[in-house]
């Protein structure tokens, strides 16, 4: 594992802790902030569940030729105080009813995506990942969706983490929490302390940048 993905886990790991140690209206807060990226990453999630569901129905069909996605359309969702479109795609002849954000649903709730996460920087096989989920909200994800859904949002965040920034800012805001991170070393486990620095930089025109 390359030093990136290991920060991304760590990321990961620390906005789990987050949620666990000051509650869900927490976990609300940290996702106003980041609400920007909100977008990148459900679309993220839908292309994941979407490739899930194509490679699971060739896998059973007798003819993978006649399945094959048919056009897309664009939903409105709302997640916290923003309404993003998401483009939807569609498989030709099967139930376009996404579980991420099933038909009808206009609200997106945020604790869906942090059990992701949460469940995401376990060592849980997709499986038992997939076994949580129907669990904790009822539907039945294969372990495909699960794996590609997880794959695709770590893409998201690497690419978001790359991102190019500008070279000033007049004004900065930092803020930072400390949690305490299990780890392993040595063949034993033990905490250690980890700060979470929440960074936001305001530029000339008063755009916002985490």
């Amino acid at each position: 594992m390359n030093s990136k993905d290991e920060q991304m886990k760590q990321i990961q790991k620390l906005i789990v802790e987050f949620v666990k140690q000051f509650g869900p209206s927490s976990g609300k807060q940290l996702l106003n902030i980041t609400d920007y990226i909100a977008k990148p990453v459900l679309q993220a999630l839908v292309d994941g569940e979407h490739v899930g569901k194509l490679e699971l129905l060739r896998e059973n069909a007798d003819n993978d030729e006649n399945v094959y996605q048919n056009g897309s359309y664009t939903r409105n969702v709302k997640w916290g105080q923003k309404e993003i479109p998401i483009k939807m795609k569609r498989i030709r002849g099967e139930n376009q009813d996404s579980q991420i954000i099933p038909k009808y649903q206009r609200i997106i709730h945020d604790k869906f995506i942090l059990d992701v996460l949460s469940l995401a920087s376990t060592r849980l096989s997709n499986n038992e990942i997939a076994d949580q989920i129907t669990s904790m909200y009822g539907f039945k994800v294969s372990p495909s969706v699960i794996s590609n859904c997880i794959q695709t949002v770590q893409d998201e965040m690497r690419d978001w983490h790359e991102r190019p920034l500008e070279n000033n800012y007049p004004i900065i805001m930092i803020d930072g929490k400390v949690f305490k991170i299990k780890t392993e070393e040595g063949g034993r486990s033990k905490y250690v302390n980890k700060t979470l620095y929440v960074v936001v930089g305001i530029n000339a025109d008063g755009q916002k940048s985490l």
